[in-house]
């Protein structure tokens, strides 16, 4: 019985990889930036950009580089 329930769960991990892997892939990667390029953590009351830094590319890392 310990082992089907260690298989069982190993196949479950398997799948659930498989899914993140699919949605990772089928995630459009956010367009290169320029130099430039400032990136906001927040909106105000007018819809104007707030808390604006500039994006080093030299310091580019994984979330950068999906959009975050």
């Amino acid at each position: 019985m310990g082992q089907r329930l260690l298989k069982l769960g190993a196949l479950v991990a398997g799948t659930l990889a498989a899914i993140a892997m699919t949605r990772y892939m089928a995630t459009p990667v956010a367009p290169s930036y320029a130099p430039d390029t400032v990136q906001c953590h927040a909106i105000d009351a007018q819809d104007a950009p707030s808390g604006c830094v500039a994006i080093d590319p030299a310091r580019f890392g994984f979330a950068a580089l999906r959009g975050m």
